[in-house]
């Protein structure tokens, strides 16, 4: 591998951690928001807003739908 693919391939995949490490940090608040959603009575508006948060988590293609 050359010295350009190798840097290459070092920066993906230190990206490739750091978002895994943004995730894992930012997912127990994303739990949370999916319970207090169960809580909601009104059940288009909870839909609506498990829908934006799917797209926070960064499932582009339910945003898409949107």
């Amino acid at each position: 591998m050359s010295g350009r693919h190798y840097q290459s391939f070092l920066n993906n995949s230190l990206a490739i951690r750091q978002e895994i490490q943004r995730f894992e940090s930012v997912h127990p608040s994303i739990y949370a928001i999916y319970d207090l959603i169960e809580l909601i009575p009104d059940a288009a508006v909870g839909q609506q807003i498990r829908d934006h948060v799917v797209c926070i988590e960064g499932m582009k293609t339910k945003c898409a739908e949107m």
